[in-house]
């Protein structure tokens, strides 16, 4: 495993984040997957 390699693709994946809400001007058209769970008393 080449540590090195793998920070260097995490840096450049990171600088697309987008860190800023978009949802009122850019809504999704579609949702990859949803999950949500309940707990007992709420």
């Amino acid at each position: 495993m080449d540590l090195a390699s793998l920070r260097a693709q995490q840096l450049e994946l990171a600088s697309s984040v987008i860190r800023e809400d978009r949802l009122k001007n850019d809504p999704p058209d579609l949702i990859g997957g949803a999950d949500v769970g309940f707990e007992q008393g709420g």
